[in-house]
């Protein structure tokens, strides 16, 4: 086990603490931000609960990382699975507009403390709902080889 403290000065009068927890590939992690009047002991202690509430949960992504971390897994080959301990309204958010762009779905299942996410690529697709996205990796792009709308 390995202790890691990293104090930066700040211009803030404000405080924060972060915490993570790496076992295996599984990293789980906890941000708390100091408030007024609430000491910096209790802000450490509400920070550390919350991470050992990640790690007893069974989650395999954090609350606070799944939201950010959507889109890659939708981008998996095979589909992809995850376990959370609650899906923040971040989450829910990014999951709908990632439907919007990729023809998936979302299955969500409680599993007593813990939430099941399996993403799947939807096999029935409704051109009608569906556009192309194209990134563009060069600076040296050809716009008559972009696709803007698949319903065109």
């Amino acid at each position: 086990s390995v202790l890691h403290v990293d104090a930066a000065p700040s211009s803030s009068s404000g405080a924060g603490i972060t915490l993570w927890s790496a076992s295996g590939p599984t990293i789980l992690g906890s941000t708390i931000l100091g408030e007024k009047n609430i000491s910096a002991e209790a802000v450490g202690e509400n920070a550390a609960y919350q991470l050992i509430q990640e790690i007893t949960s069974g989650a395999t992504v954090d609350r606070y990382a799944i939201d950010q971390l959507i889109p890659y897994l939708v981008l998996a080959p095979k589909g992809s699975v995850c376990l959370v301990r609650e899906l923040s309204n971040h989450t829910k958010t990014n999951m709908w507009l990632i439907k919007q762009f990729f023809n998936v779905d979302f299955e969500v299942t409680q599993q007593q403390d813990i939430i099941r996410i399996v993403i799947k690529w939807n096999t029935n697709l409704n051109t009608n709902n569906v556009f192309v996205c194209w990134i563009i990796l060069s600076e040296n792009w050809d716009a008559n080889n972009v696709i803007g709308d698949a319903r065109n």
